[in-house]
């Protein structure tokens, strides 16, 4: 019974955009502060308080401002939208001097959107599993344990980053990635809509999957 539920989740239109959607390091946000304060020349006690209360609060902020963000734009837009926002603080801090600042300033941003996508990744995983949904819970389950497989590989790449260039090859690796990626996603479901072009992440809308 597992098995025969297991084939019909993944033989849904909507699973399989959402298994798109969340194997793709679009919005893994997979970069830890913490280990990066000596790099910025920051004391262990800073990097406590910044990567810890100061983490918490951004994030919690971002969580309430994705509220309103889902309500305004389409939800997959609301999800990676602040991923590509975050590649510009990630890409700034490699041009950036290497001080408390940027590391303080940086860190807030980065979890600040992390918190808005988190809200949007929500919204989207409950828009694709959608109503009276009988095997709403194996999709559910399905879909939030595969949102893990991207964020461990890039963790790994951008611990390899680090490993042959140091901090700004770490930098380098997850703006990169996470630019490429969710722009590609973006331009590939936009071009998978059909009819109407206002709803342009609309799981129902999508007919290439």
């Amino acid at each position: 019974m597992f098995w025969r539920d297991l084939y019909k989740a993944i033989g849904s239109k909507r699973c399989r955009y959402g298994m798109l959607v969340y194997l793709l390091p679009v919005a893994c946000f997979a970069l830890n502060f913490a280990p990066l304060g000596n790099s910025f020349h920051v004391s262990e006690k800073l990097v406590t308080i910044i990567s810890g209360p100061l983490t918490a609060i951004a994030s919690g902020i971002g969580a309430l401002i994705g509220i309103w963000v889902c309500h305004k734009i389409d939800s997959l837009w609301a999800y990676v939208l602040p991923a590509l926002l975050a590649t510009i603080v990630t890409g700034g801090l490699i041009a950036g001097p290497k001080v408390l600042i940027f590391y303080m300033v940086g860190c807030f941003l980065y979890n600040l959107f992390q918190g808005i996508s988190y809200t949007a990744y929500s919204t989207l995983m409950f828009e694709i599993v959608g109503l009276k949904n009988p095997l709403a819970a194996t999709q559910f389950t399905l879909l939030t344990s595969l949102s893990n497989v991207p964020i461990v590989l890039l963790g790994a790449l951008n611990g390899f980053g680090y490993s042959r260039f140091g901090l700004n090859g770490m930098l380098a690796s997850d703006t990169l990635v996470t630019a490429m990626t969710g722009v590609l996603l973006l331009i590939f479901v936009d071009l998978s809509i059909k009819g109407n072009r206002r709803g342009a992440g609309r799981v129902d809308d999508i007919v290439a999957f």
